[in-house]
């Protein structure tokens, strides 16, 4: 049994960014070496002893650093094996020690914030400085129906590779052409995020563009180039294509990959089909299976529910968890149809299954969103910061060119309802006229007190309770109005939520008003709910 010694967040994340800086120099070196034949020869020597260098100085800081805890420790540690657990935020001792670092359950943008953070006021700012996800919709193009997509306009479109390099110049030039929406000083990293439809479709274009933003990263020498990562979710279909293949073994190091997968075959399969109308789960298994074993990948996870499969999430989370997956993102869909029984329906499907994570001990390893000890309270002073990505934490850019806050303001994403809200485009730049400039300001401005009703803000159970803006546009017109049609479906997440931390143990308060919570769960199931005691089966 390894032994565990509790340390203090700032050490733990002082070791983890020193941890990190080390390993992307490293990776970075490997890089330089298999790029060198898209380089001359003064640039790959320029670039290999620029980073040769900064390595050999993060690896003797962060040297430094293991001596210091050591001595701070060392009385306990004595001759045993150790390491850091950055998930533990512990030294761990003890024979049976993985070589591997264990890795935050939490996204590449939310890591480097974290590791390398801002000073800022804690309002959420356009040029507020942590990572920006850049997309570039490489294609409108689909290989699937899905029941619940989101995109109302698929095409046939691909866009060009002058255009794509045209926005990335743009991003990493930094100039007037961005009015400083987007710089290496006013962002801590960036996610190079490749988009679709099915972006596999334009495997060809993903793998020059990729080339090309690492070029310029080494010829430039930008701050960027041990704090970005490229990122694709896919549906799986295209996995096993030789090209796909090989992008993936060449990038491997520095790639977020998501196949999505909606549960159980059941689930799955309900709303994830071919353009025949075919279910898709075993092909995208099998895609699952083969990043995870060929090329040692981590795959993201998420699931969406749905009206239509909500009755499924029991099967689909525990199927998740059986196949080997510890952390699972369940959210519900924004978008109308959602209705009383729906809720009711995600209740029993949370009671159901945490019975199942608590009474098997799983609910100590996995790691589900939809359980979050944050939910289900009312906001605190400090909570009216609008989180969504979509009002300046993201940029995006279709496959003409023209530039968008967010992928869902997209016209592939509004379709005919409403203008597509952009705010730029590759050729004149960002916010270069009047109206791109107003759109841009209404994104800053936005607070959760902006955009809600009094009901919404003032409601007992607001933390957690989610939106997104680009739908708010669709549906209002506007970003800064929200839509609550998840409201009834957020209340059926805080009563699930009561029930999942009371019997794991964990003392859990809110506010369940009668009025609305016997309408979900009923007059016996919330006397229950409410005479429950911390540890109560």
């Amino acid at each position: 049994m390894n032994k565990t010694i509790s340390i203090t967040t700032d050490l733990r994340d002082y070791i983890e960014r020193l941890h990190y800086q080390v390993v992307r120099y490293s990776d970075l070196l490997c890089t330089v070496n298999r790029e060198c034949c898209r380089m001359t020869d003064d640039e790959w020597n320029s670039s290999f002893l620029y980073y040769q260098g900064l390595y050999e100085e993060a690896d003797a800081e962060f040297s430094c650093a293991m001596d210091i805890i050591y001595e701070m420790y060392g009385h306990e540690i004595g001759n045993e094996n150790w390491r850091v657990d950055f998930h533990k935020c512990a030294i761990v001792i003890g024979n049976d020690l993985s070589n591997e670092i264990d890795e935050m359950d939490e996204s590449y943008a939310d890591q480097l914030d974290r590791l390398f953070p801002r000073d800022i006021d804690g309002e959420i700012h356009i040029n507020d400085n942590r990572a920006k996800d850049i997309t570039l919709q490489v294609t409108d193009a689909c290989n699937m129906a899905c029941t619940y997509c989101y995109q109302h306009d698929k095409g046939a479109h691909s866009m060009s590779f002058d255009t794509g390099k045209r926005f990335l110049d743009m991003i990493l030039d930094s100039d007037d052409r961005t009015n400083q929406y987007i710089t290496s000083e006013n962002c801590n990293g960036a996610i190079i995020s490749f988009i679709g439809g099915e972006p596999w479709i334009e495997i060809e274009l993903i793998s020059k563009l990729s080339d090309y933003f690492l070029g310029e990263l080494f010829r430039r020498k930008h701050p960027w180039a041990i704090k970005f990562m490229f990122s694709i979710c896919s549906n799986g279909l295209l996995h096993f294509d030789e090209r796909v293949q090989s992008y993936l073994e060449r990038h491997k190091n520095h790639l977020h990959y998501g196949i999505s997968i909606d549960g159980n075959k059941e689930l799955h399969d309900s709303c994830r089909v071919d353009l025949n109308g075919n279910g898709t789960y075993e092909r995208a298994i099998a895609a699952v299976s083969n990043y995870v074993h060929s090329f040692g990948g981590r795959i993201g996870s998420k699931m969406t529910i749905a009206p239509g499969n909500v009755c499924y999430v029991y099967k689909a989370v525990k199927s998740m968890i059986e196949y080997g997956y510890r952390s699972i993102h369940l959210n519900c869909v924004y978008e109308k149809g959602w209705e009383t029984h729906h809720a009711t329906d995600l209740y029993w499907q949370l009671h159901k299954l945490t019975d199942w994570l608590v009474d098997s001990g799983l609910n100590k390893e996995v790691s589900l969103s939809i359980f979050d000890k944050q939910c289900g309270h009312p906001l605190s002073p400090e909570e009216n910061m609008n989180w969504c990505g979509g009002t300046g934490l993201m940029l995006a850019v279709d496959w003409k060119g023209d530039i968008y806050p967010c992928l869902r303001y997209m016209e592939s994403s509004v379709g005919d309802f409403l203008p597509a809200y952009i705010i730029g485009s590759v050729s004149d730049g960002i916010m270069t006229c009047d109206t791109h400039c107003n759109r841009v300001q209404c994104l800053s401005c936005i607070t959760r007190r902006s955009q809600s009703t009094d009901e919404c803000y003032y409601c007992p159970i607001a933390s957690g309770c989610g939106w997104c803006s680009a739908y708010n546009y669709e549906v209002f017109g506007t970003p800064d109005q929200r839509a609550t049609f998840i409201c009834i479906m957020h209340k059926a997440r805080a009563l699930a939520n009561v029930y999942y931390w009371r019997k794991s143990g964990v003392s859990y308060e809110m506010d369940c008003k009668k009025e609305w919570a016997v309408e979900i769960i009923g007059e016996d199931e919330y006397e229950n709910l409410s005479n429950m005691k911390v540890g109560d089966s």
